[in-house]
């Protein structure tokens, strides 16, 4: 069990008197999560999760939408989902569902897809966002499901296709790695994919790879934390995970683990990045369950897990709930659903993953298990394919 003195240990004083900006900013960081490793040297076992505070948090970012997440209101179904994810992976009560149906009712067009709030134009972000509030939610309000409607679903989708088989984030805006991504993920979820919309499609991915085996948001482009794990997991929903270098991908991924702060960095020489926790840590799982022999000759755990969750829950959680970047910026509802992903991917095993999964600090610190291809929970995955792969496609 690695102990807080381990990571300690690994301080490495910097030389932040003669650097830029970046790297000042990236010294008091280190000072920061110093201080709060130090405080908490040898109380390992009480460390906490603020389940109550957090609720109550994101319970008050639902009632009252603060005036500096105004940004918010153009990504309605991504606001509500970090709010009811958060509150699945808790275990708190669903907040008022009738509500939630309503507003995703405005940001539904006739094409199909979901917007960003009323009269705004679909896009495939949000429509993926409105796919996973419904099935967070279906359980407890089944009228939800009325929102998905699997023909228009395929007809939206389609038009955001290019024919090199990318895509759009909206028929009319750019299209990046993150957008197909949303695309597979929707119709993998609801049982509508077309293969015919993917043809080409993988090669596209391919050749967002770089060097270092990170990939770029488009080809060419720097490698990128969030777009490595829509590149990846896009493969593994497509089943075509072998055509990429996975030792490389695995290798810069295990590198954006911070081995002092325990947490993970978006890209090259960036500071450590809650969120990250997730578009990293996520993709480790995913890799390992079909890269056993690689795995058996390893001789080191692939992922520092409780030096994660030491990082979230010492630094980037506050004591007003929540959870931030970093010190000492303020908590924020995406950080925080992102945030508990990731502990509860620290939680949890899954195939060919061997490391032990106890969390650190106090027993209550558990979260509900999330599904990591999907970043919803498991019983939310387990409803769609109750609702969706029962009964036929298209229904």
């Amino acid at each position: 069990m690695e102990k807080l003195s381990d990571l300690i240990s690994r301080f490495v004083q910097g030389h932040e008197s003669v650097g830029s900006p970046s790297v000042v900013q990236q010294a008091l960081t280190r000072e920061l999560v110093l201080n709060k490793y130090k405080e908490n040297e040898g109380l390992e076992n009480s460390v906490k999760l603020l389940k109550e505070e957090t609720t109550q948090y994101i319970l008050k970012l639902f009632e009252q939408l603060p005036e500096r997440f105004i940004s918010y209101l153009s990504c309605q179904p991504w606001y509500l989902f970090y709010v009811l994810h958060s509150l699945e992976l808790i275990g708190a009560p669903q907040v008022n569902l009738k509500f939630v149906y309503d507003r995703l009712k405005e940001c539904k067009l006739e094409s199909g897809g979901f917007g960003g709030g009323l009269l705004q134009e679909a896009h495939l972000g949000c429509t993926f966002a409105a796919v996973c509030c419904v099935l967070t939610v279906g359980s407890y309000y089944p009228d939800a499901l009325q929102l998905i409607e699997t023909r228009q679903l395929v007809k939206f989708i389609n038009r955001c296709r290019n024919n090199d088989g990318s895509y759009r984030i909206s028929p009319k805006h750019e299209n990046d790695l993150r957008a197909i991504y949303c695309a597979i993920a929707i119709m993998r979820l609801t049982n509508c994919f077309d293969d015919k919309l993917f043809q080409g499609t993988s090669d596209y991915i391919v050749n967002c790879q770089n060097y270092d085996g990170g990939f770029g948001a488009f080809p060419g482009a720097e490698s990128h934390a969030g777009y490595t794990y829509c590149a990846f997991a896009s493969l593994v929903l497509l089943n075509e995970e072998n055509r990429i270098d996975r030792h490389r991908l695995l290798n810069w991924v295990v590198h954006r683990q911070m081995t002092f702060e325990g947490g993970f960095t978006g890209r090259c020489n960036k500071l450590v990045d809650s969120c990250y926790s997730f578009w990293c840590g996520s993709l480790i799982p995913i890799i390992q369950a079909g890269f056993d022999l690689f795995l058996d000759s390893t001789p080191h755990r692939i992922l520092n897990r409780e030096a994660n969750q030491y990082y979230l829950l010492l630094c980037a959680q506050t004591l007003t709930g929540g959870f931030t970047d970093r010190p000492p910026h303020l908590p924020d509802a995406y950080h925080t659903c992102y945030a508990l992903s990731s502990l509860s991917l620290s939680q949890h095993s899954f195939i060919a993953d061997h490391d032990s999964h106890d969390p650190v600090g106090d027993c209550n610190n558990y979260l509900e298990k999330v599904h990591p291809i999907y970043n919803i929970s498991q019983a939310a995955y387990d409803f769609a394919l109750k609702k969706f792969y029962n009964n036929d496609p298209y229904d």
